[in-house]
C-alpha cells in the first residue's frame, strides 16, 4: 500500500496516456458518474474541478437505478475498478435500456465484457489494485474526457503541474505524515473542508481513514456545518476527549469562510481534545486536491501501521459482497 501511494504521481502519467483515445461529446446538458467506493472518487474530484468553471451540473451516482433526468444529452460515466460491482452493473443495464452510450471505466469483469459487447466507449485500466489505490486510473480519464467536451480548458496543464508538484512534495509529506498519525492514535478524526476544492479531499481522508487505518472519520463542510453541527459538538461527553479536529483550508477559499472558521473554533473551543490544520499546495485547483489526497493517504496508512492492522484488506465489505451474491 505504501508504494502504491508514493507511486501516484507516475500512476497518473500512465492514467493520461490511457486516456488518449476518449472522444469529446456536443450538446452536453449534465454529467454523471456511476461508482462505488473508490470508484466513486472520480466524480468527487470532478465536481469539484466544475463547480466554479461550467454551468454544466454534476452527480455523483452511488445506487442501483440511475436518476430520471439522465438522457442523451448526459455525459454519463461507468465506473466500476472491478467491472463487477452490482449497484453500478445495474446503471449500466439501465443506460443500455435506454439506448445511452457511456464511457465505461474498468479493469475488466462483467463491465469489460458488456461494454466491448455493445461497443460503448471503454477505458482498460490495469488491474490488481485495491480500488481506493486505483485513484489516478478512475479519476484522470473524467477529467480529460470533459476538455474534449469543451465544458473545462488547460486540464492537461493542471495534471502537468500536479505530477511535478507530487513528486516534489512526497517525501516531505509521507515524513509529516508518520509523524501526525503518532498524535492520531487512539483518536476519533472530524475532518472539516473549508472550501469547494476541498471536498473531495476529506471524503477522500474519511474513506481512507475506514478502509486503511480501520478507524471511524466523521467529515462535514463549511459553511454548511455553521448551520447545525455547531450546535451539536460537544453533546456526548464521552467524545469530547477522543475527538481530534482537522481543518482542510484552501489558500483561495471564499474571504468570509476564513473568518467564518477563527469564530467557528472560538466557539467550539472545549468540544474537541486535539486539532490539525492542512493547508494544500499548488497553483491549480487540481494540483491543491491531488496534495491533499497523497497526504492523506500517507496519514492514513501510518495510522494502519501504528495500529498494527494491515491497510489492503476490507474484510467486511468483501463478507457482505459474498453474502449478497449468494
Amino acid at each position: 500500500m505504501l508504494d502504491l501511494i508514493y507511486n501516484l504521481p507516475e500512476e497518473i502519467e500512465e492514467a493520461v496516456k490511457l486516456s488518449k483515445e476518449i472522444k469529446g461529446y456536443e450538446k452536453i446538458e449534465n454529467v454523471a458518474v456511476c461508482g462505488m467506493g473508490g470508484s466513486a472518487i472520480g466524480g468527487e474530484i470532478l465536481k469539484a474541478i466544475l463547480y466554479n468553471r461550467s454551468p454544466v451540473p454534476v452527480i455523483i451516482h452511488r445506487d442501483y437505478s440511475l436518476p430520471k433526468f439522465v438522457s442523451e444529452k448526459t455525459l454519463l460515466f461507468i465506473i466500476s475498478y472491478s467491472g463487477n460491482t452490482e449497484e453500478t452493473l445495474s446503471s449500466y443495464k439501465e443506460a443500455k435500456g435506454l439506448n445511452l452510450s457511456p464511457i465505461c471505466i474498468t479493469s475488466g469483469g462483467r463491465l469489460a465484457q458488456l461494454s466491448e459487447e455493445n461497443k460503448n466507449s471503454i477505458i482498460k485500466v490495469p488491474d490488481g489494485y485495491p480500488p481506493r489505490a486505483a485513484i489516478a486510473y478512475l479519476s484522470i480519464p473524467l477529467l480529460l474526457a470533459v476538455q474534449r467536451t469543451g465544458l473545462i480548458s488547460n486540464i492537461e496543464g493542471e495534471i502537468k503541474e500536479v505530477v511535478s508538484l507530487l513528486k516534489e512534495k512526497r517525501e516531505g509529506y509521507r515524513k509529516e505524515a508518520e509523524r501526525l498519525s503518532l498524535e492520531l492514535m487512539g483518536f476519533f478524526p472530524i475532518v472539516y473542508s473549508l472550501s469547494r476544492i476541498m471536498d473531495p479531499v476529506a471524503i477522500r481522508w474519511r474513506c481512507q481513514f475506514n478502509e486503511n487505518s480501520k478507524v471511524l472519520c466523521h467529515t462535514n463542510f463549511f459553511p454548511e456545518l455553521d448551520h447545525n453541527e455547531i450546535v451539536g459538538m460537544g453533546g456526548v461527553e464521552g467524545l469530547i476527549s477522543l475527538s481530534y479536529l482537522i481543518i482542510l483550508r484552501d489558500p483561495k477559499v471564499y474571504p468570509k469562510n476564513l473568518r467564518r472558521l477563527d469564530y467557528t473554533l472560538k466557539i467550539l473551543k472545549g468540544t474537541f481534545s486535539r486539532s490539525f490544520q492542512f493547508l494544500p499546495d499548488g497553483e491549480s485547483d487540481l494540483a491543491r486536491i491531488f496534495s491533499g489526497i497523497l497526504f492523506g493517504d500517507f496519514l492514513s496508512f501510518y495510522l494502519a501501521k501504528r495500529r498494527g492492522v494491515d491497510p489492503l484488506p476490507v474484510e467486511r465489505i468483501e463478507t457482505l459482497k459474498r453474502w449478497l451474491r449468494s
